[in-house]
């Protein structure tokens, strides 16, 4: 197995049989557009036998993964730059974006990610942003929350 990249992220389950794994490389090499990032390169690999076979899955290059994290073989979120969810319960082979809240966007930054994203043995995943721009309130970190099976991410709690 060998794939090129400077960014990986993997899970492998308690049993050391089922392994995901995410690469992303920058692509140096392609002349750069002004005013465009250097392209991104982002690859998605499963094996069922502890890493003996690789297949990889159907995933759209461009799409950043900055982070997996799995329930169990079947169920997971893939996260990446925007930034975006995508979830599986089918091992990885759909994926269905899930909405992130308005705040955690920004126009101006393509490649903004969350500065957190746990998944905790209760099966909810967690993720944090900064935000300058909350209600009244000035320089904040939003901790949201994703139980499986919901589509919309609700506000856990904010810290200054």
């Amino acid at each position: 197995f060998e794939e090129p990249a400077q960014d990986a992220d993997w899970w492998i389950s308690p049993d050391w049989r089922n392994i995901y794994l995410a690469t992303g490389w920058m692509d140096y090499h392609t002349p750069k557009v002004e005013r465009q990032n250097v392209r991104q390169i982002s690859r998605l690999f499963k094996s069922t036998d502890s890493g003996q076979h690789w297949q990889q899955l159907a995933w759209p290059e461009h799409r950043n993964i900055t982070f997996l994290r799995f329930l169990d073989t079947e169920r997971g979120y893939l996260i990446g730059w925007g930034p975006r969810i995508w979830r599986t319960a089918d091992g990885g082979a759909h994926w269905t974006e899930i909405p992130v809240p308005d705040l955690a966007r920004d126009p101006t930054d393509e490649r903004k990610q969350f500065d957190l994203v746990a998944l905790g043995k209760d099966g909810v995943l967690r993720f944090a942003f900064f935000t300058p721009r909350y209600e009244d309130q000035q320089n904040l970190s939003l901790v949201y929350a994703l139980r499986w099976g919901e589509d919309t991410p609700t506000l856990a709690f904010r810290m200054p």
